[in-house]
């Protein structure tokens, strides 16, 4: 990060905040300064091409280490809201005066790597309700205190090209116990484009929440009736979830525009696909590194293949499409941390 010379003149950062010994705080300096920065009305650039390389030792792969950099994370989220002296605060947050309101947890020196998610996600949860402990213990009335909230997230699978009798029938049969189980405990609809469904568009009417009369769009090819020449266009309106006030997260829709719509970032067309529509992503970064991670879509050979001839090509086709959708699994959760609703194909 930079700042202008005269800026930080009359902005300081503050020496009680960033790592030190003798304090748990985990940081903190920077987004001090920038708060007070923003308070004063001045703006800043973010530039998202820009690349920091983090080396991270074994030492910090550790569940020991995990919980303590949550919960001095935590902890200065909490400090942040506080109305009363900060710098009188800060200056009494010790790892000796934490030991005092709080008993952490037994927790052994092993990395990280040998430990599954949900043993990981709990410990968060644990160096964050600590946290909020140690943050009444040292400043009982001074912080804006609110009660624990679930997380008001929204899920949404669009099912693409489903047979709902199909799927009922295996239900009833105990064949998809989850899909029977998600049915049963989550709001769900059908929808029906009537004669619009030909427009090939279905995935635009939904992520516009318009007909294609209401905003005449009856194609993605448009035709020059006086050069004949047809060119192909991306989704031309803005997207439903743009008057939202929280973060959106969308994978693998195929017309979702997520480059002109603020607070939304995600991938489009990973798998799920039209012809002559472009790949992409917010952070445009974010393409290269699910590539890296998960790999391409399997299954891509059978986007457009017939293999009804085949009983070769149709197992081959099903076996990719079962790697797909797990190749999915993997990636969903690695995108949703940070998000308040995620619409995946």
């Amino acid at each position: 990060m930079a700042f202008r010379a005269g800026i930080l003149k009359s902005h300081r950062f503050n020496p009680l905040l960033g790592r030190q010994p003798g304090s748990i705080l985990r940081g903190g300096e920077e987004i001090y300064l920038f708060r007070d920065l923003i308070a004063a009305g001045h703006t800043g650039l973010w530039l998202p091409p820009a690349r920091v390389e983090h080396v991270i030792t074994r030492s910090r792969q550790t569940l020991r280490y995990i919980y303590d950099h949550a919960l001095g994370n935590r902890l200065l989220d909490e400090l942040m809201d506080h109305q009363g002296d900060i710098d009188a605060l800060l200056s009494s947050v010790t790892s000796d005066d934490v030991d005092k309101y709080y008993q952490p947890p037994k927790i052994d020196n092993e990395t990280s790597d040998k430990q599954n998610e949900t043993e990981i996600r709990s410990l968060l949860r644990r160096a964050k309700i600590d946290a909020r402990k140690i943050a009444k213990h040292l400043a009982p009335t001074g912080f804006r205190f609110t009660p624990e909230k679930p997380d008001k997230r929204v899920l949404a699978i669009g099912l693409d090209g489903f047979v709902p009798h199909i799927a009922e029938t295996m239900m009833s049969e105990g064949e998809l116990p989850n899909m029977q189980r998600l049915r049963n405990e989550s709001a769900r609809f059908e929808l029906d484009h009537g004669n619009a469904m030909y427009s090939g568009l279905a995935w635009e009417h939904f992520s516009v929440g318009r007909t294609p009369d209401a905003y005449n769009r009856h194609s993605a090819v448009y035709l020059n009736v006086n050069t004949y020449q047809a060119t192909q266009y991306g989704t031309q309106d803005n997207t439903f979830v743009q008057g939202l006030s929280g973060h959106t997260v969308i994978f693998d829709v195929p017309y979702f525009d997520i480059l002109g719509s603020t607070q939304v970032s995600g991938m489009t067309n990973w798998g799920s696909h039209d012809p002559g529509v472009a790949r992409l992503s917010k952070p445009a970064s974010l393409v290269q590194e699910i590539t890296d991670r998960f790999g391409n879509y399997p299954a891509h050979r059978w986007i457009y293949g017939f293999t009804w001839p085949s009983l070769e090509h149709t197992r081959e086709m099903a076996n990719t499409l079962v790697e797909s959708v797990n190749k999915r699994t993997k990636i969903i959760p690695a995108l949703r941390h940070q998000n308040h609703c995620l619409f995946a194909q």
